[in-house]
């Protein structure tokens, strides 16, 4: 939908919320949750869900599960590579 409502809803939404959109610093707040984590833990799950914890408490949108599982294997393949 490219409808102008959807838009001011969006913000509205947004703005009621009191949250920010993903792209706008989201995926930096995401992607350092899942380095430190994966400093310590192996399973994508537990990335996923550290993202998700700080997204929550730094009031991100939260984005498609699709895109936390690519950013958890982006993470912890640069770590373990770091590690090794």
């Amino acid at each position: 939908d490219r409808s102008s409502a959807r838009k001011v809803h969006i913000e509205t939404i947004r703005t009621k919320l009191r949250v920010r959109p993903y792209p706008a610093g989201g995926v930096e707040v995401a992607e350092q949750a899942m380095r430190e984590g994966a400093q310590t833990r192996e399973d994508l799950r537990d990335l996923i869900n550290m993202a998700l914890e700080e997204l929550t408490r730094t009031r991100f949108e939260l984005p498609a599960f699709a895109t936390l599982v690519r950013a958890a294997r982006r993470v912890r393949m640069e770590v373990n590579g770091a590690l090794y």
